[in-house]
Parts: C-alpha cells; structure tokens; sequence
C-alpha cells in the first residue's frame, strides 16, 4: 500500500490509500521470516550495485584475489564500479566485493575531494577471512571530483607474506594511482583508462610473483656465497662492490652473462642486508627462456646480458625508486652508483614528474643515460678492514658468518653514535651544526670519504632525514670538493 496525492478543485490536496505493484516493493507471505534479509544472497541487487568484471591472465602465482576500483557517490554512497579478478585465484562473492567497498568508502564521507595526496589504510575483515589494504585518493568522475579507491582482497593466511611486501606494494599502487589519476581527469578518454590500468596492474603482478618464484631465503647459506673457499671472487672487485652496495642503502643490481655467477654475487651482498630487504630480493632464473624486468625498488636483483654481451641499464625505473642503486658489471669489474641520496631524491621527483605529464600528453619519456650514473672512487677502511679480517677466518662452523654478522652491528651502532651524536650538537635540530662537517668526520673517525659514506647511509635507514637535514640543499657537493682540494 502507498499514499498518492489526490487533487480536489474546491479543496486542499487529500491523501489517499491505494495499493501498488510497482518495482521496488518487497511483498512477503504471512509465513516469511524478515531474517532471511540478512543472507546477502537472498538481497534483491539493484542496477547502481552491478560493477564489470576483467581478468588478469599469466600470474601463476599471487597471494592477492582480487583488485577493486570503487568510488563515492553523492546519492547512492559507496559504489563498487570494476574489479579485477587473478586466473587462478578463487573469487571472492559478490556481496564480499560490495561489502569491501562499503567498508572502504564509508568513512571518506567528509574526506576533502580537492585534496591531492594518496591516503593507505588497512583493514583486516576477520568474519570474512580477508584482509584489505587500500588507497584512496580523489580524482575526476563526470564533471565533478569525488572520492576514489583501490583495494586489493587479500586472503588472511597470507598476512605475513604482505607485510613483508608492504612497503614494496605501497611503492608501485602509489605510482600507478598516480598515472591512473591522470587518465580519469583527461575527459573523454577511452573507456576511462582501465585498460592502461589493467596494463599496471599486471607488472605489478608479476613483480610480486617474481619474488615468490626467486626470492631470496631469509637465511643465506655462507656456501652460496663469495665467502665460501669453494668459490672465487676477485678481492678488489668483491671490495667496492660491497662498500658501494652499503652507501646506496642495500640497494643493488647485478649484471652478468651467467645465472649462476650473479647469484652468487646476489647472495654475497645479500648477507649485508636485514631479514626485512631480504624479503623483496630475489635471483635470476637458472633457465633462459624465462627471465624478468628490471623493478623497481626490489632491494637486490640481477638480469642477464644479451647473447652478444650487450646489455641495457633501466634508468629511468632505477631513478623512481625510493634509493639511490649501485650497478655492477660482473664480466668487466665495474661498479658505479646512480646519483648519491641527495641528488637522487632530486632526480627521482623530476622522473616521477616528468612520467605523469609524459602520461597526460601520451608521449614517451627520454632520460639522458650518460648522466645519471657514476663510477665508484671513495676510498674507505670500513669495508677493507672488514675483507682483510674475514679471509683469516674458518669457513666452518658459521664462525664467518657470525663475523658478518658482528660487522653490521657495528655498523648500526656507528650509525647510532652519528646519530646520537647530531642530536647532541645540534640541540635535536634546534641549531646549525656546530664545526661543520668537518669536525663531525674527525669526532666520530669518519675521515675516509667512503666511510662517512656508508655509516650516513646507515644512520639515514635508523632516522630518515638526518642526511637531508646535514648535507641537504646540495650543501654536501659543495663541502666535499673543498675538502678533497685541502686534501690535495
């Protein structure tokens, strides 16, 4: 029954009672129990709650079910509009997507559209075994801006896996929401840049499934390693390897002719970096018919030589990641860095900058090689120390890897004594640093421009922004040629 208004030409407007069929109203028998409303599939689902469905094809591996693209409306609140499913994952249900968004959506209501930056929350939905990380940021949608999400339905199980790859993922969604962003403001573009999404979101897919099929163990055996009597690796070389692998913050790329000889070195230098930066490492395939990309922000990696022994170094994706590499050649000894931290978080936001106005006007983007990468000369005792000691130890009973492991703590606690040390001088940031530099090295032994190096590399992981905070403003280039010329 419904009212419906009733016009009278010599009165007011009257009311009256009169029964209706229309779409939209529930009938129920006299034996109907209004608990079957709870069931979600018992829910009559209206045309705003139907999304579109796409698979993402050739991931064999993938602890992710899902990925949704859901928005705020103004009227209808949460609406779930594409969700991409993995082949060969199970399916959420319908209403699990649906009751994704809304848990997503729900609390953006008085979220500020005209806000630019990418917001990530997790949440973990134990009655339905799933847990959710999500970003939500705004973009176009018709002629208005709203509220945007993208979640990725993650079963619970895989928890820890994902927070050992939380960092890395919330790296490349923050890159690809960005481009993504750009195509949802570019009016009229075809089938609102999904597919350019979808295109994304596959590489992402496979970076993640790379790390499973060849990521390192959280434990490197010392028998995989340089350090091992059963293998060889030139001392001078394994040197400046190793000292360009710690001042670039555990970051490396290994490039070689031989699977074999490049994870060897893969897992040497995997031996100076944590359980954590482990976790996002991984070797290169054995097999030559299977190989990867370089990716971006993976700690270490490898890739292999073409068969005529050329090869091509990705600058452009080793400039978007968050640190600066070290890029070494294992068949000609040669080791060069990209841009130190500085200059690198420089060159990464002109990169990043320069990739979305590449995405807006629809060219490619050029980068000039010759300048983004330079050789390895600083000269250091922390790490030759470190060479010259080790050799003299057993290969047996983990007495060397115990060794190596000593080592990075002292590491740390140099870190932690540069770190402690700014604090003190500086009055926690209050006031300049008193002597400069230069009585900084002297203090804390750090006279050896590589050793300054590592050990600020090392402090920069403990308290983020203490090397802008000292050599920011390119104040280090600056300092270091008047150092080297008084040296001279």
């Amino acid at each position: 029954m419904i009212f419906t208004m009733a016009m009278n030409r010599k009165g007011p407007t009257k009311l009256k009672l009169e029964p209706s069929n229309n779409t939209g109203v529930m009938c129920f028998a006299k034996d109907a129990s209004f608990s079957d409303l709870s069931d979600p599939l018992k829910t009559p689902i209206s045309p705003s709650s139907m999304f579109t469905r796409a698979k993402l094809k050739n991931i064999p591996h993938s602890i992710i079910n899902s990925i949704l693209f859901c928005h705020w409306d103004n009227i209808l609140g949460p609406r779930l509009e594409y969700a991409w499913f993995i082949d060969g994952r199970s399916e959420p249900e319908d209403y699990v997507l649906r009751h994704v968004c809304l848990q997503v959506l729900s609390g953006e209501i008085c979220r500020n559209p005209q806000l630019c930056h990418i917001d990530y929350k997790l949440y973990d939905l134990a009655e339905k075994g799933i847990i959710v990380p999500c970003f939500v940021f705004s973009a176009r949608k018709d002629f208005s801006v709203v509220i945007h999400a993208i979640a990725l339905v993650i079963p619970a199980p895989e928890l820890n896996v994902y927070l050992k790859w939380h960092g890395l993922i919330q790296c490349w969604l923050t890159r690809i929401i960005a481009k993504f962003r750009i195509l949802l403001n570019k009016p009229n573009y075809p089938n609102g840049g999904l597919e350019d999404c979808s295109i994304w979101l596959t590489e992402f897919l496979e970076m993640l499934c790379s790390l499973h099929e060849a990521g390192l163990p959280q434990i490197i055996r010392l028998v995989d390693t340089g350090f091992s009597p059963s293998h060889y690796l030139e001392h001078d070389f394994l040197h400046r390897a190793i000292s360009s692998h710690l001042m670039t913050f555990g970051r490396s790329l290994v490039i070689g002719s031989i699977p074999d000889r490049v994870n060897l070195v893969i897992s040497t230098l995997a031996m100076f970096n944590s359980e954590a930066e482990r976790a996002i490492s991984r070797k290169v395939p054995t097999t030559p018919d299977k190989q990867w990309a370089y990716h971006h922000d993976i700690s270490i990696q490898g890739i292999l030589k073409f068969p005529d022994g050329s090869f091509s170094v990705p600058i452009k994706e080793i400039l978007c990641s968050k640190y600066p590499s070290t890029i070494i050649d294992i068949q000609n000894r040669d080791v060069r860095q990209s841009p130190f931290c500085q200059c690198h978080h420089v060159h990464n936001f002109e990169t990043l900058k320069d990739e979305l106005i590449c995405v807006h006007y629809n060219h490619e983007q050029e980068i000039n090689v010759s300048a983004a990468l330079e050789a390895v000369n600083y000269p250091d005792t922390i790490v030759l120390n470190f060479m010259d000691e080790i050799v003299k130890l057993p290969a047996v009973y983990g007495v060397r890897d115990a060794y190596i492991a000593h080592f990075m703590r002292q590491l740390s606690r140099r870190a932690v004594c540069l770190i402690k040390y700014v604090e003190q001088e500086t009055r926690r940031g209050m006031v300049p640093l008193k002597g400069g530099l230069k009585r900084l090295k002297l203090d804390l032994s750090l006279i050896p421009e590589g050793n300054f190096r590592i050990v600020i590399a090392a402090a920069e992981k403990l308290k983020p922004g203490i090397y802008h905070f000292l050599l920011g403003d390119r104040k280090y280039d600056l300092e270091h040629h008047l150092n080297s010329e008084d040296a001279m």
